[in-house]
């Protein structure tokens, strides 16, 4: 759960490339890509994650 919040922190607050985004994270660029979408389907906002 984590790296989904830090990738959505990332994705919004640094406005980081999703390559420098996986990097940093030390994961997949497919696994970012994935997270990245399923919030983009979900409509959610950032506080709203930043709370699960």
């Amino acid at each position: 759960m984590y790296k989904i919040r830090e990738v959505f922190r990332l994705l919004i607050d640094s406005k980081m490339s999703c390559r420098e985004i996986a990097a940093s994270l030390n994961i997949g660029k497919s696994t970012e890509n994935d997270v990245v979408k399923r919030i983009k389907n979900t409509e959610l906002i950032y506080t709203e994650i930043s709370t699960i």
